[in-house]
């Protein structure tokens, strides 16, 4: 099998930030039912190495600023079949790709980059690629 090591960490470190792994075969809820991170029956990680397999999602979220509210930045990262790994920003340009691939449409309700994330473990599971 496949693996990745990656190394897990903010890219400001005085900023909040958090990373989960979505394994294989974890269950995961249907988008519609994400509000955060919370959401997202896996473990929080610490920052440091791990291990990436094939179908396993590396999810992390980083606040924009260390002292004034200006937001979060999210990330989803995975190993394509070439061992390489990718990333994306979820949104709505992700969304409608996702759409126009042929994403089921019970997957596409639910606001939230966050939920966008799951989203994107749903269409992959379903063979759709980004």
């Amino acid at each position: 099998m496949k693996s990745l090591s990656i190394v897990m960490g903010a890219v400001d470190k005085r900023c909040r930030h958090w990373n989960k792994i979505v394994r294989k075969n974890d269950d995961i809820p249907m988008p519609d039912k994400v509000t955060s991170s919370k959401n997202i029956p896996t473990e929080y990680l610490q920052d440091g190495c791990e291990e990436l397999f094939e179908g396993d999602f590396w999810l992390e979220g980083e606040e924009k600023h260390h002292r004034n509210p200006r937001g979060w930045c999210y990330k989803i990262h995975w190993m394509d079949s070439e061992g390489k790994l990718k990333s994306v920003k979820p949104g709505g340009e992700v969304k409608a790709r996702l759409k126009e691939a042929g994403l089921h449409f019970e997957f596409l309700p639910g606001s939230g980059e966050v939920a966008a994330m799951v989203r994107i473990i749903h269409a992959y599971r379903q063979g759709i690629e980004l």
